[in-house]
C-alpha cells in the first residue's frame, strides 16, 4: 500500500512538474525583418554590419564600406570625398562615442562620424597602426579591441589602456571570429588558438585555460554567465565552462555534426540566456553555472532565417543585426504576444459550448479553448461570412453561395429557402451579414440589398418601405443591426437607417458615396469603418474623422469592436486601438502575424476575456486587458540629415554628407536650390511615421516622401526653419526636430543695393531735371541773343534802308543811283542776317555735316565777290549732334572773322581750317591781308573782336587772335561735354559699322 501511495505521489509530482512546464510555456515576443536586400539587386552579400547612435547602418560588402540611412545605400568613398587610406576591409564596429573602427587588411582605422574625419590621435592609434585587429567587442559603454599582435585594449573616449596580452602565434588553422571575444561587467573572455583567456576586470588578473581541440574546432559562439562561460558547438551542442572544466549540457544536437541544427545566435541579458531553435522552440536558462531552465516556449522567427549563410552578427539595445549572403536581417523584441490561428483569409466566427468555430474561405475550422486547430470535416467548401448566435448551441451562418446555413452542436444543417417567383431575378445568394429581426425573422444583408428570412418556413422576401419599394436594391450590404425598432446598415454608398418604413442616408449627407465596412455604437457615439476616410465618429450632430494624419494605422478600416470602452479597429495596415482619445498602432514588428485585416471578422469571448480579430492570414487572439494598459514608450532614434545637396549658380552643385547633427546650416550666398535628404532610422521596424513642415512656406505638416527628400527651389535670402515630426505608433505624442537654414543675401539682394538703386534713380532724375533746366536756360539765352542780333544787326540794316529811302526822295535823279545801290546792299545783308538767324535756331541743323556746309556757303558768298582765294580744310569724324550753342557761336565767330577780313584788310588769300570729332572742335581763319587803315596796323581790337571773345566764353572755348609773318590768325578750340558711357557707346557703334 505504501508503495502504491508513493507511486501515486510520484505521479502527482510529475504531473505538477509537467503542468508547471506547460504553464511556463509562452511565445517569445521576438520578430525579424529584412533590413536590406543588398547593395543593389545583384550584390546581396554582407560580411559585417553595425549601427551607430543615429540609426545609420554601416556595412561591408565586397571589402568596401557602405552606409544605409534607411532609404539609400551610399558608398563611403562618396561620403568621404577624399582619398581613402584603405583598399580592403574585413570587419567593423562602432564604439559608444560614434567612432567607426575599421579593420583593414593591414591596419586598423578609426573614423569619427561627428567630426567626419579619420582619427590620428596617438593615444588611440598607437599600437594599432600597421596592426590588424582580431576582434572588436562593445559591452554597454565599454569598448574592447583584440589586436593581431597579441594585445587586448580597453578604449575610452580620449585614449586606450592595455589590459593583457595573449599568444598570437598562428599554430592552428582555425582562427577566431567576432563571437569568440566577449565581455560583461565582471569578465572579459577570448577564445583563440586553442586557448581560453579570462580577464577578471575587478581584480585585473588574467588566467589561461586550454580548450580541448574537439570543442575548440567546432565552437561558434561564447556567452558569459555568472562564474563561468557557455560555449556553443555546432557539432555537439552547448558546453559549460566552470571550475576550470568543460562540461556538456543537456542541450545537445539531435544529429551529429549537423551545422544548422542549432540557431546561428543566442544571446544573454542581465538574468537569463535566450536560445532559439530552428524548429520554432525557444529556451530561456538562468545566466549562471547552474543553467536552470526558466522558460520553454515557441518563437515566430522565420525558419528561412536559420538557413542563411551567416557571416557576422552584432547586438545593441536588444537588437541583433545579421549579415548574411542574402542581405541584412534584424531580430528585435516586439510589444505583445498574439495567439495565432492560421486558417487563411478569415471572415466571421462564433463560440458554441467550449469550442470556437472560424469562418473564411474553404472549410470551417474549429478549436477547443485549450486544444489544437482543426478543420470541420463535415463542412462543405464555401465562404463563411458572418455568424449569428441565437442559442448557446445554435448559430446561423451567412454563406457566399448558399445564402444561409445553421450550425447546431458543431454540425451544419441545411435550411429551407423559399423565394417568390417574381423576386428570383433580384435575389442574391451571396449573404454578407445578418441580424435578428421581429418574431422569427432574420435580416440578411446580401450583394443586392436587405432580405427578410422567416426561420419557421424558410420564406425569403426583400425588405420594402410603406410603398412596397425594394429600397435597398442594388446596394451591397456590409453590416446590419436592428436596434430600438430601427434598422441601421452600411453599404458601398454610406451609412443608412430604415425606421417607420422610411429610408434615409445618415452619412455622408452631401450626396457623395462612401464605402463603409462596419459600424459600432458605443453610448451616444456611432463609429464608422470607412474606406479612405479613416474612422468616422458621429455624435450629437457632430462629425469627426480620424485619419492617418491623426494617428490611425490606415485610412481603410474593415472591422470595429469595443471592450470596456476601448475601440479596436482592424485596418488595412495593422491594428489601431483608440483609448481615452489616444491612438496606439500595432504591426508585424509588434507581434502581429499579419497586418491586413478584412471584413467584420471580430469576436469577443466575454467568459475568457479574449478578443479575436481576423485578417488575411487567419485569426489572432489576445487579452484586451493587457493591451489596454498604456504601452511603454519606444526608444525612438531621431531622424537626421543624411545629406545636403546645394545647387549654385551656373549649374554648380555642392554635396555635404557630414551635416547629420547640424541644427543650424549656413548656405552659400549663390544658393539657388536645395535638397535635404533625411534618414529613416529603424524604418524596417515600422514603429513611426514622419511628417515635415517648412516655414515660412507651409502652415501645416505634410507626410514625408518615401524618398526622404525635401526640395526647395528659387531659394531667396533669409532664414528657413525645417520641422520634422515623428509620430510613434505606440503612443500619440509626437516628437519634433528642427533645423534652421540661413542664406545671406547677395549684394544686389541687400538694402544697401536698393539704397544705391534709389540714389541712382534720384541722381538720374536730378540730372535730367538739371539738363532740362540748363537747356531751358540755354534756350532763353539763345532767344535773348537772337532778339539782340535782330535788334542790332537787322534793325541797323533796316534803319539804313529807311534812311537811304528818305535820301532818295530828296536827291536829284542823277544822284539817286548811289542810294539805290546802298538800299540793295542793305537788303542783301538783312536777308543774309535773317537766313543766318533761322539757320542757327533750327535744331535740325545740329546733325553731322550741317555746320561744314554752312562754313563753305558763308565763306564763298563773302570772299568770292572780292576775288580772294579761298582754301578750305574741313575734317569731320563724329556721329553725334553738335550742341546748338556751340554750332551757333562757332558759326558767328567765323562770320565775324570773315566780315573783318572783308571790311578791314586787302587779303588775297584766306585759309579756313575746321576740324571736328566726337570730343572736340577746332576752327582757324588765316589771311594775308594788309589793313586798309594803316593807323590800325597790329592787332585790331574793335567791337567785332569783343563779340568773338564773348561768344567763345559762352561755349567755354579758347579764342586766340594774333599776327605772325604777315598773316593774321583767328583760332577757336574747345571740347564737347561727353560722359564716359556716351564715348563708349559711340566707339561701339563705330566698331559695328566698321
Amino acid at each position: 500500500m505504501k508503495k502504491n501511495i508513493s507511486g501515486t505521489r510520484m505521479c502527482w509530482i510529475l504531473g505538477l512538474f509537467l503542468l508547471c512546464i506547460m504553464e511556463s510555456k509562452a511565445e517569445l515576443p521576438y520578430r525579424y525583418a529584412k533590413v536590406l536586400n543588398g547593395v543593389d539587386e545583384h550584390h546581396k552579400m554582407f560580411s559585417s554590419a553595425a549601427k551607430d547612435a543615429r540609426g545609420m547602418v554601416w556595412l561591408i560588402s565586397g571589402g568596401e564600406l557602405y552606409r544605409y540611412d534607411g532609404i539609400n545605400v551610399t558608398p563611403f568613398s562618396k561620403l568621404y570625398e577624399k582619398k581613402l587610406p584603405f583598399e580592403d576591409i574585413q570587419a567593423l564596429a562602432i564604439d559608444p562615442w560614434g567612432r567607426i573602427w575599421i579593420n583593414g587588411r593591414n591596419s586598423v582605422f578609426i573614423f569619427d562620424t561627428e567630426r567626419w574625419t579619420f582619427v590620428h590621435d596617438p593615444s588611440l592609434v598607437r599600437g594599432l597602426r600597421n596592426n590588424k585587429a582580431i576582434s572588436f567587442y562593445r559591452y554597454q559603454d565599454d569598448f574592447f579591441v583584440a589586436s593581431e599582435s597579441g594585445d587586448v585594449w580597453q578604449v575610452s573616449k580620449q585614449n586606450k589602456a592595455l589590459l593583457f596580452s595573449f599568444d598570437s602565434h598562428k599554430s592552428l588553422k582555425r582562427r577566431t571570429i567576432d563571437r569568440l571575444f566577449k565581455a560583461d561587467k565582471q569578465s572579459l573572455w577570448l577564445a583563440y588558438n586553442g586557448k581560453l583567456y579570462h580577464y577578471n576586470r575587478r581584480q585585473k588578473q588574467r588566467a589561461v585555460y586550454a580548450i580541448p581541440l574537439p570543442i575548440f574546432n567546432h565552437t561558434e559562439d561564447i556567452l558569459p554567465v555568472k562564474n563561468g562561460l557557455l560555449l556553443r558547438s555546432y557539432r555537439d551542442g552547448y558546453y559549460l565552462f566552470k571550475d576550470k572544466q568543460f562540461t556538456a549540457t543537456e542541450l545537445t544536437n539531435e544529429k551529429e555534426n549537423d551545422f544548422d541544427n542549432w540557431n546561428h545566435w543566442a544571446f544573454e541579458d542581465s538574468s537569463s540566456v535566450k536560445i532559439f531553435h530552428k524548429s520554432g522552440q525557444y529556451f530561456e536558462y538562468s545566466r549562471d553555472t547552474n543553467f536552470r531552465l526558466l522558460k520553454k516556449g515557441y518563437h515566430r522567427l522565420d525558419q528561412n532565417v536559420f538557413h542563411k549563410r551567416l557571416n557576422g552578427w552584432t547586438s545593441i539595445d536588444k537588437e541583433w543585426l545579421l549579415a548574411t549572403d542574402d542581405g541584412l536581417y534584424a531580430v528585435f523584441p516586439t510589444a505583445l504576444n498574439f495567439e495565432f490561428m492560421e486558417i487563411g483569409s478569415a471572415r466571421g466566427m462564433i463560440k458554441q459550448q467550449d469550442r470556437y468555430y472560424f469562418g473564411g474561405y474553404g472549410q470551417l475550422h474549429h478549436m477547443s479553448a485549450r486544444g489544437a486547430l482543426k478543420k470541420l470535416d463535415a463542412s462543405p467548401t464555401n465562404n463563411y461570412y458572418a455568424f449569428l448566435d441565437i442559442h448557446p448551441d445554435t448559430s446561423f451562418i451567412a454563406l457566399e453561395g448558399r445564402f444561409l446555413t445553421r450550425l447546431v452542436h458543431g454540425k451544419l444543417s441545411d435550411l429551407p429557402l423559399r423565394i417568390p417567383k417574381n423576386m428570383r431575378d433580384q435575389f442574391s445568394e451571396m449573404a454578407l451579414c445578418l441580424s435578428s429581426y421581429r418574431a422569427n425573422q432574420l435580416l440578411v444583408g446580401t450583394a443586392n440589398g436587405i432580405w427578410r428570412y422567416d426561420k419557421t418556413n424558410g420564406s425569403v422576401a426583400p425588405l420594402t418601405d410603406d410603398k412596397g419599394r425594394f429600397f435597398s436594391e442594388g446596394l451591397r450590404i456590409f453590416s446590419i443591426q436592428y436596434r430600438d425598432g430601427s434598422i441601421i446598415f452600411t453599404s458601398e454608398e454610406g451609412y443608412h437607417r430604415f425606421s417607420e418604413n422610411q429610408y434615409q442616408t445618415l452619412y455622408p449627407l452631401d450626396g457623395s458615396k462612401l464605402l463603409i465596412h462596419d459600424l459600432l455604437i458605443v453610448g451616444n457615439k456611432t463609429y464608422l469603418a470607412s474606406k479612405g476616410r479613416g474612422l468616422i465618429i458621429l455624435s450629437d450632430n457632430n462629425v469627426r474623422s480620424i485619419s492617418v494624419e491623426d494617428g490611425m494605422a490606415s485610412n481603410t478600416i474593415y472591422q470595429l469592436g469595443a471592450v470596456d470602452g476601448v475601440i479596436f479597429a482592424g485596418t488595412h495596415r495593422g491594428l489601431s486601438v483608440l483609448k481615452d482619445e489616444n491612438i496606439y498602432n500595432y504591426h508585424v514588428v509588434d507581434g502581429l502575424p499579419f497586418e491586413e485585416f478584412n471584413h467584420q471578422a471580430m469576436y469577443y469571448d466575454s467568459e475568457a476575456k479574449r478578443l479575436f480579430m481576423g485578417g488575411t492570414g487567419g485569426y489572432i487572439a489576445f487579452y484586451p486587458s493587457k493591451l489596454n494598459t498604456t504601452p511603454k514608450e519606444q526608444h525612438t532614434i531621431a531622424p537626421s540629415l543624411a545629406s545636403l545637396s546645394i545647387g549654385l549658380r551656373e549649374n554648380k552643385f555642392i554635396n555635404n554628407f557630414a551635416t547629420a547633427n547640424m541644427q543650424f546650416i549656413k548656405l552659400p550666398r549663390e544658393t539657388m536650390m536645395l535638397s535635404l535628404n533625411f534618414s529613416r532610422p529603424d524604418h524596417y521596424r515600422l514603429g513611426y511615421r514622419l511628417f515635415y513642415k517648412i516655414e515660412p512656406y507651409m502652415d501645416e505638416f505634410q507626410a514625408m516622401p518615401a524618398s526622404g527628400q525635401i526640395n526647395l527651389s528659387g531659394v531667396k535670402a533669409g532664414q528657413y526653419t525645417v520641422h520634422v515630426k515623428l509620430l510613434p505608433n505606440q503612443h500619440a505624442r509626437a516628437q519634433v526636430w528642427t533645423w534652421t537654414l540661413e542664406k545671406e543675401p547677395l549684394f544686389f539682394e541687400t538694402q544697401a543695393f536698393y539704397l544705391l538703386i534709389l540714389i541712382g534713380i534720384a541722381t538720374i532724375t536730378s540730372f535730367f531735371l538739371y539738363e532740362r533746366e540748363r537747356r531751358a536756360k540755354s534756350e532763353r539765352q539763345l532767344r535773348r541773343q537772337i532778339s539782340s542780333d535782330l535788334h542790332d544787326e537787322v534793325g541797323g540794316l533796316l534803319t539804313g534802308i529807311s534812311m537811304q529811302a528818305d535820301l532818295l526822295r530828296y536827291r536829284p535823279t542823277e544822284q539817286q543811283l548811289e542810294n539805290i545801290d546802298a538800299i540793295r546792299q542793305y537788303s542783301r545783308e538783312a536777308t543774309q542776317m535773317m537766313d543766318d538767324i533761322v539757320w542757327t535756331i533750327d535744331v535740325r541743323n545740329n546733325y553731322q555735316g550741317s555746320l561744314e556746309d554752312r562754313i563753305k556757303f558763308l565763306s564763298h558768298n563773302m570772299l568770292q565777290p572780292l576775288g580772294v582765294t579761298l582754301v578750305l580744310d574741313l575734317q569731320s569724324d563724329y556721329d553725334r549732334k553738335i550742341p546748338q550753342s556751340i554750332r551757333q557761336n562757332t558759326y558767328l565767330i567765323l562770320k565775324e572773322a570773315l566780315h573783318n577780313i572783308c571790311k578791314h584788310t586787302k587779303a588775297t588769300q584766306v585759309h579756313i581750317t575746321f576740324i571736328i570729332n566726337s570730343r572736340s572742335y577746332f576752327l582757324e581763319v588765316r589771311n594775308d591781308g594788309i589793313s586798309r587803315h594803316p593807323a590800325t596796323q597790329g592787332l585790331r581790337s574793335g567791337q567785332g573782336t569783343k563779340n568773338m571773345k564773348r561768344r567763345a566764353q559762352q561755349i567755354k572755348g579758347r579764342l586766340f587772335i594774333w599776327k605772325r609773318d604777315g598773316h593774321y590768325f583767328v583760332q577757336l578750340s574747345g571740347y564737347f561735354r561727353n560722359s564716359t558711357w556716351q564715348r563708349w557707346l559711340r566707339r561701339f557703334k563705330r566698331s559695328i559699322h566698321a
